[in-house]
């Protein structure tokens, strides 16, 4: 699925291997049902961005304080010599995270699902 390629994939059996305790269980126990710390850490490293997934879209950076309003579900100015006056779906980010999905409407972003982090 664009934009992603075959390399960008993760098997299954990456992902039970990554899910695997780092040590094994003492003789006699069991697994614990779930991963621990370590194991979300070797998870983690497998995601990619959420942001990753919207590169076709126009991507327009915002403040903190415009993040913050857009978090809220207000629209914002957009600015920039680059910056789209209208496009029906694009994405804001802030600090390079992805803040919300949106559409730029006259100059303004407004935001039609937003990301807390």
């Amino acid at each position: 699925v664009y934009p992603f390629t075959p390399d960008d994939l993760v098997t299954l059996a990456e992902l039970e291997q990554a899910a695997t305790p780092a040590s094994p269980p003492e003789e006699g126990g069991e697994r614990p049902p779930r991963p621990g710390p370590e194991e979300w850490k070797a998870l983690d490293a497998l995601l990619l961005d959420t942001g990753a997934a919207l590169d076709s879209l126009p991507q327009v950076v915002v403040t903190d304080d415009a993040a913050s309003r857009i978090r809220l579900g207000n629209p914002v100015i957009v600015r920039g010599r680059d910056a789209p006056a209208e496009a029906d779906e694009a994405c804001a980010f802030a600090r390079g995270r992805l803040v919300a999905i949106g559409a730029i409407e006259a100059g303004m972003f407004r935001p039609k699902r937003v990301f807390t982090n």
